[in-house]
């Protein structure tokens, strides 16, 4: 699963970490404040991702370069 937020933070976690929920839920991603999360989409890890601004900022990068992180971890830029 890909997760995106306002501030540019990218996070990959397998979904495999998801496989034992509790009653009271799981985090998926620890969001700073001021932040909020976008999308998050499930991908088969060989996706390029797209993401640009409204000001006309853009990047492109394979999925592939950002790492795989544990459930609380909250991201990189």
């Amino acid at each position: 699963i890909m997760f995106c937020t306002k501030q540019g933070v990218i996070k990959k976690t397998p979904v495999e970490a998801f496989s034992r929920p509790r009653a009271g839920g799981i985090n998926a991603i620890t969001i700073n404040e001021g932040d909020q999360l976008l999308e998050a989409r499930l991908t088969n890890g060989n996706y390029e991702v797209f993401l640009a601004t409204r000001s006309g900022n853009a990047i492109r990068f394979n999925e592939s370069t950002v790492r795989s992180m544990g459930r609380s971890a909250a991201g990189v830029r």
